[in-house]
């Protein structure tokens, strides 16, 4: 999911969201919760 968002920040990604919020919409739905302490240190998770 980080890779869509990287994506749609630089203008590559999906031009609506949709996407995205299909995939929001299917996490939600299977009960996972936005990790919002845990982050990574740059946008590709690398460090």
């Amino acid at each position: 999911m980080r890779e869509l968002l990287v994506a749609e920040e630089e203008g590559m990604g999906d031009a609506d969201g949709a996407m995205l919020s299909r995939i929001i919409i299917a996490l939600t739905a299977l009960g996972a919760a936005a990790d919002r302490q845990h982050g990574p240190p740059t946008k590709q998770g690398g460090e």
